[in-house]
Parts: C-alpha cells; structure tokens; sequence
C-alpha cells in the first residue's frame, strides 16, 4: 500500500477563522503524501464553494450527503459545533467512511455511545479528538518543577486501511 492518499472531505470551513481552516487544512498539507483533501462541506453550496476558494479546496460539496456518498473520500472531518455531530458521524459511518471528528464527540454521553456502537457495529477505524488522551500530559505539564510549558506536542498513531500512520505535530 505504500504511495496510496488518503482522500480527505472536511466538514465544517470557515477561511481564516475555524479551526478546520487554522488546523487541520494547514496539517494535512503538511502530510500531503498521505493525505489529499477532496472538498468540504458546510451549511450551504454558497458557503462552501466560498470556503473552498478561499482555502485553495478543489472541490465544494452541496451538503453532507453528497460529501460522505463522494467515492474519493475516504475520511471525514467533522470540525462543527456539537450539536450536529451525530447526524454527520452517523451519516459518514453509515457510508463506509473512516471518521475523525473534534471533540466532544457528541451532545453528552448517550450520543457519544450512540456514535461509538454504530462504528463498532460496522468495524474499521472511527476516532474522535479526546481530551482524555492528554491526561498523562496534563499532569506533566502541571508539575511545578517541570518550568513553564510553552509548547505542547501531539502525536497519534492510527490505522486506515490497514496501514499504521504514526503523525505528529505540535501547537504553540
């Protein structure tokens, strides 16, 4: 499998403002041999032919539907607000598609649940941004005789296809 892109459709742009646009455009162009960004999707085709030109995205999905039914997405980005979330999740694994979606994962408990059967009912990889996975980091940061923290460094390590894809990058 080496050499294979991942095709990437982004839920969620707002140029120069969200933080698909500030974070995950600016990182998947960083991993360009892994990943290729298809399209996004947003509220409206109006606003995401205007995101898409604006961040430099060949290609403007009508909605969702269109987006997770697109044969060249392989992974959808959910960078939203909460509240449709499990609609976009549910609609991205129910299409087969790998998901990675910001955090929370769901309005509550019950819908994160709700997310984590459906993807484990249909098997492959769906991961959400999980604050809890910092929590070891957390408390070394918190350690008052560790100085003053001034970056932090996130490296996940995933499987897509089948293939193992250890990235890694870090905010200021």
């Amino acid at each position: 499998m080496p050499g294979q892109r991942f095709g990437v459709g982004i839920v969620g742009v707002e140029p120069g403002r969200s933080w698909a646009a500030r974070g995950h455009i600016p990182a998947l162009r960083a991993l360009s041999e892994t990943f290729e960004i298809i399209g996004v999707a947003n509220t409206s085709k109006a606003s995401a032919e205007a995101a898409a030109a604006a961040s430099g995205l060949p290609r403007a999905f009508a909605s969702v539907a269109e987006l997770v039914a697109a044969p060249e997405v392989d992974i959808v980005t959910v960078a939203v607000k909460v509240p449709p979330h499990l609609e976009i999740v549910t609609a991205a694994i129910t299409a087969g598609k790998h998901v990675y979606c910001e955090w929370p994962l769901g309005n509550g408990l019950a819908e994160a649940e709700e997310m984590a059967a459906l993807a484990r009912a249909r098997g492959g990889n769906r991961r959400g941004r999980n604050p809890g996975a910092y929590r070891s980091g957390d408390r070394v940061f918190e350690a008052p005789d560790r100085g003053r923290v001034c970056r932090r460094r996130a490296v996940d390590h995933a499987g897509c296809a089948g293939r193992r894809i250890t990235r890694g990058w870090q905010h200021p």
